[in-house]
């Protein structure tokens, strides 16, 4: 396979708690994301990579061929990439290398909710030739924005596996079957040096990496044979998963991955079921949309992660894609899960928008509490679940309330639309900094914010009746959205601050369109679009 086309390649499959395995398919990593067992401390945050790779070598008959590809800086050693025949993904990470007539087969499959990976090879000797598979585990001990400095780990060396620990992290790896062998190199010969990932060079971060290797497992045969390699790990003391997997329950690897494969049929056929679509690329869609669903330790519950490699779960993203990812899906558990997770956490009657990467809640988004509503909305039209509704409906009425008296970050006018304060920060979506500068600053009457808001109070009058008294603001609120008309282009302004009406044509305008209830009708809608 070209190396060019391979790096530019990319596969990553997640584990239900925010960590995940991922790499190109030529496996030669190109992000210093990029890792066999990247684990979530805290699900689903604090990822760590632990295992950044491993390098194996065949020895057929004397003659050893390299399967590892790596960039270093100045030189791409070794091309394994040249034997590799075929990658797919059915549905995990599969790739097959050709060595005259010997074959071997590698498939990577997370272990779904737990921070574990499973690498399986199945060497092909129908000739019987001699063959010594030999492979050395790349390890390190960094959260994902970092770049590893050198270290030596505390280890603990066995017969078939070893365990590394460092101040925060704890990783076992193991094998079966074949026998370790501990590296009896110096300390500072157990390091390779300059590995280099061009993807975040090219993003103008540091991109050159060193990585451990404590020593390498060996399997010896003259005949076809298997071997799975475990690694697991979490904080410092939890060895409570390398354990179960590897030290119990080795011998069922296979089991592990036809219990995966027979959970992702479940989901493929649940979302048949629920809209009846069956052709293969909704498959692929359904795997997708199961990356995203994942355990969140505090408060316990579900959260859906806004991308990968590094994003966390952020309020916004999660109820935009909620109705798509779980409600779609027929994922109505998950879908209840997410919502009262979210709304164990709201204060001052907003939602949080963001967590950092230690689980740090940032109320830092105005549209997140709108469209925590607009989710509860969504689910209700795909179940008719009232009973749940009418439970999280004093989270509802919270953040409804912290907008009419004031919620820190907007307030609701005298004329019923909410006007969003003019701070250092973007309050809306469309938040990026430049150089501590508001790329697109947007404050006072936001369109979007407005509509949403709209939707949520009739959507509030509507299940819970006329004890709201929303009726009179969303009355208002309807009449006073006709600030937003631009005559001159039939289209809605993009906010309206200071006397001044924004007229850059934005799809934010969409949004009050697309709403079950939308203060934009007719003509003017049409007229929009």
């Amino acid at each position: 396979m070209d190396f060019e086309s391979g790096t530019g390649k990319e596969w990553l499959v997640a584990n239900g708690l925010g960590g995940y395995s991922s790499s190109t398919v030529i496996g030669c990593n190109t992000r210093k994301y990029h890792g066999l067992l990247v684990a979530a401390l805290e699900p689903p945050v604090k990822r760590c990579i632990l295992l950044s790779k491993l390098e194996e070598e065949v020895e057929v008959e004397g003659k050893t061929y390299l399967l590892s590809t790596n960039e270093y800086l100045g030189a791409v050693h070794p091309k394994g990439h040249n034997m590799l025949t075929s990658f797919e993904l059915d549905p995990l990470p599969t790739s097959t290398f050709v060595l005259g007539e010997v074959s071997i087969s590698k498939r990577i499959f997370p272990i779904h909710g737990r921070n574990a990976v499973v690498i399986s090879y199945r060497i092909s000797n129908l000739n019987k030739q001699e063959i010594i598979f030999r492979v050395r585990p790349l390890i390190t001990s960094r959260g994902i924005h970092e770049i590893a400095r050198p270290y030596t780990p505390e280890s603990v060396f066995e017969k078939d596996s070893f365990i590394a620990k460092t101040e925060e992290s704890y990783l076992g790896v193991g094998r079966s079957p074949g026998s370790w062998l501990s590296s009896d190199l110096p300390e500072d010969g157990k390091w390779y040096r300059n590995f280099k990932y061009r993807m975040e060079l090219e993003r103008g971060y540091p991109g050159v990496e060193d990585l451990y290797c404590p020593g390498k497992f060996t399997v010896e045969s003259r005949k076809s044979f298997d071997v799975n390699i475990l690694a697991a790990g979490g904080k410092r003391d939890e060895a409570e998963t390398f354990n179960l997997f590897y030290k119990k329950g080795r011998k069922y690897y296979g089991s592990l991955y036809e219990g995966e494969k027979a959970r992702i049929n479940r989901l493929q056929k649940r979302f048949q079921r629920n809209t009846g679509l069956r052709q293969p690329e909704f498959d692929l869609l359904t795997i997708a949309a199961d990356s995203f669903i994942v355990d969140r330790d505090k408060p316990k519950g579900k959260s859906i992660i806004a991308g990968y490699h590094w994003f966390t779960d952020f309020g916004r993203d999660t109820f935009i894609a909620l109705p798509g990812l779980t409600l779609v899906t027929g994922r109505f558990d998950d879908a209840r899960e997410i919502l009262l997770s979210f709304s164990k956490q709201i204060k001052g009657g907003l939602v949080p928008n963001n967590f950092s990467e230690d689980g740090d809640a940032y109320f830092n988004g105005v549209d997140a509490s709108l469209w925590f509503i607009y989710a509860v909305q969504k689910y209700l039209e795909y179940t008719g679940d009232l009973v749940f509704v009418e439970r999280i409906l004093p989270s509802m009425l919270e953040v409804v309330h912290g907008f009419i008296r004031g919620n820190g970050l907007a307030k609701v006018g005298d004329d019923g639309l909410i006007s969003v304060h003019k701070t250092r920060k973007a309050l809306t979506w469309m938040d990026v900094n430049v150089g501590g500068t508001q790329a697109t600053p947007r404050y006072g009457k936001v369109v979007e914010i407005n509509a949403l808001w709209y939707n949520a109070l009739r959507f509030l009058e509507a299940v819970a009746g006329e004890s709201t008294g929303f009726e009179d603001i969303a009355s208002k609120a309807k009449d006073s959205f006709e600030i937003f008309w631009n005559d001159g282009r039939n289209c809605l302004y993009d906010f309206v601050a200071e006397g001044e009406r924004n007229d850059f044509i934005r799809p934010n305008q969409i949004f009050a369109l697309s709403l079950p209830y939308s203060p934009i009708e007719g003509k003017d809608a049409k007229a929009i679009l």
